[in-house]
């Protein structure tokens, strides 16, 4: 898929589920979506972060990835998070964010 049609997406969290899902989002395991940012509060994750995907954006905060540059946000458990005018999504289901972002829209997966 040419890369300008592909959803840019940000995994927030790099523990046991998101370092899976920057994994496989980064080895083109997810048709239609190409890893643009990894953000995580450990110093130390993120230095894995940039050293394993250097050309990945990586933050310790989740907000500097609202800035338009990613099209959808996944986290696993954040449940404190609302934001207006933001679909929220279970973290499994990339298919669903995928579709949404797609259309346009700023997802933010946000529910365990």
């Amino acid at each position: 898929m040419d890369t300008l049609q592909q959803v840019r997406v940000a995994v927030i969290g790099f523990g046991g589920i998101g370092s899976a899902h920057v994994r496989c989002i980064a080895r083109g395991g997810v048709d239609g979506m190409r890893l643009a940012a990894v953000c995580d509060i450990d110093p130390a994750k993120r230095a894995i972060v940039a050293q394993q995907y250097p050309d990945v954006r990586v933050e310790a905060d989740f907000r500097a990835l609202l800035d338009g540059t990613v099209d959808t946000l996944t986290a696993r458990g954040i449940t404190t998070l609302l934001l207006p005018g933001v679909q929220a999504f279970e973290e499994t289901e990339l298919a669903a964010i995928r579709a949404f972002a797609a259309a346009g829209g700023t997802v933010v997966s946000i529910f365990k």
